[in-house]
C-alpha cells in the first residue's frame, strides 16, 4: 500500500472516531426503553391501565382516553368521562410520557405516579377514590396475588399508581424512522472505522 493511501486511511480513521463521538454526544438521541423496569410490575400496571374498576361506574379505564392502538390518545377534541361528562381538554398521548419532565398539559404533576392518581379522583373523568377502587380490586384474587407478590403493603392507592406508572414508562416508541435515521449516522461511522482498520491490517499483512 502506497504511503499516500495509508495516510488517507489514517486520516479517515481519526475523522470517523471524532464524528462518531460527536453523534453520541448529540442532545437528540434515539429513544430507548427504561432499563430497570420490573416486568412483573409492568404486567400489573398494564392490567390496571385497562381496568374499568378504577372508575366509579366501571365504565372507563385509563385506556379509554389513552387508546394504545390509536397513538395513545382518543382523538377527541375533549375527552369524555363517566356518565358522559365532557372534559375541558384533549387527552395527551401516553406514549413516550416517561420523557416528559412534568405531566398533564399544564405540568401540574411532577411524575407519572402523581399523574396516574389525578383522573381517578377527577369528578368529570373517573369520579372515584382509592377507598372505592381498593374495595373492588380486593375482591379479585388474581389482582391481590400480584400486589402481595410485589409490595410489602399489598394493595394501596400509592401502589396502584406505581404499577400504572411502570407500565406507562414501558410505552416507548423505539426504532421509529427518525431513530433509525439517527442510528444510521452511528452505523455509517462504525462502517468507516471497520473499513479503515481492515485496510490497515491488510497493509501490515502485505508488508509482512
Amino acid at each position: 500500500m502506497c504511503n499516500a493511501l495509508k495516510y488517507i486511511l489514517i486520516l479517515c480513521f481519526f475523522v470517523s472516531v471524532a464524528l462518531a463521538d460527536g453523534v453520541k454526544n448529540e442532545p437528540i438521541q434515539p429513544l430507548s426503553m427504561e432499563p430497570d423496569l420490573d416486568p412483573r410490575l409492568v404486567t400489573l400496571g398494564d392490567r390496571l391501565f385497562h381496568d374499568t374498576r378504577l372508575s366509579q361506574d366501571n365504565s372507563l379505564s385509563c385506556a379509554s382516553c389513552h387508546v394504545l392502538s390509536t397513538g395513545g390518545s382518543d382523538h377527541r377534541a375533549r375527552s369524555v368521562g363517566v356518565g358522559g361528562a365532557m372534559g375541558g381538554i384533549k387527552a395527551p398521548t401516553v406514549y413516550n410520557s416517561r420523557y416528559n419532565f412534568v405531566q398533564f398539559w399544564d405540568g401540574r404533576a411532577p411524575s407519572l405516579e402523581v399523574q396516574a392518581s389525578g383522573p381517578v379522583h377527577n369528578p368529570i373523568e373517573m369520579n372515584s377514590n382509592w377507598e372505592e377502587v381498593i374495595s373492588k380490586l380486593s375482591n379479585d384474587p388474581a389482582v391481590m396475588e400480584q400486589f402481595d407478590t410485589l409490595f410489602e403493603d399489598s394493595l394501596t392507592g400509592d401502589n396502584i399508581t406505581i404499577a400504572i406508572a411502570a407500565f406507562e414508562r414501558s410505552l416507548v416508541t423505539v426504532n421509529s424512522r427518525f431513530d433509525r435515521w439517527l442510528q444510521g449516522g452511528l452505523r455509517l461511522m462504525n462502517f468507516v472505522l471497520i473499513v479503515c482498520l481492515r485496510a490497515m491490517d491488510v497493509s501490515v499483512a502485505t508488508r509482512a
